[in-house]
């Protein structure tokens, strides 16, 4: 038997939980330290369990969303988007922002809004209420949408809502 194995689990979890936060913030330097575990008052396994909820999101919803947009590039319908795309990175000058690359943001926007990496998102209603739709709600209430839903509704404002079309946002 190893020594991890001889621990307590609990002892176990909260000594990996304690190496994993002092790594990460290890990366980021004291000030995060400090933020952290100070002004936040949080507890290391707190500190450890936000550091991996941040990380687990964030890795999550990237690899979701790069995967639905490689699979859209590679379908041979889409050909000529990712000839046009390929044609803006590979024509822009070095050093330039992403963020000026309005080909590549509307590439994004639209398979962000094909294939919504987070499903729905849920929020509370503010003090004194919302009027959503034309129906009061409310404070406090817990609403939700779901993009995947809310970008194929109105052909209006999506025309062609099943396609992967990144020139609807130039």
């Amino acid at each position: 038997m190893t020594n991890v194995m001889r621990e307590k689990p609990l002892e176990g979890i909260r000594k990996n939980a304690r190496a994993f936060v002092e790594k990460c913030l290890e990366c980021c330097g004291t000030s995060v330290t400090s933020s952290l575990c100070n002004s936040f008052r949080l507890s290391m396994m707190e500190a450890a369990a936000e550091c991996k909820d941040h990380m687990a999101a964030g890795i999550d919803t990237t690899g979701d969303g790069l995967c639905s947009l490689m699979w859209e590039l590679s379908q041979p319908h889409n050909h000529g988007i990712q000839e046009r795309l390929h044609q803006e990175l590979s024509q822009a000058p070095p050093g330039i922002s992403l963020d000026d690359l309005p080909y590549l943001e509307a590439v994004l926007k639209e398979a962000l809004r094909l294939a919504p990496p987070i499903p729905m998102s849920l929020r509370d209603v503010p003090s004194g209420g919302w009027t959503i739709g034309g129906y009061y709600v409310l404070e406090g209430t817990i609403v939700s949408c779901q993009p995947y839903s809310v970008h194929r509704l109105n052909k209006d404002v999506f025309p062609r809502p099943d396609t992967f079309w990144p020139e609807k946002w130039n």
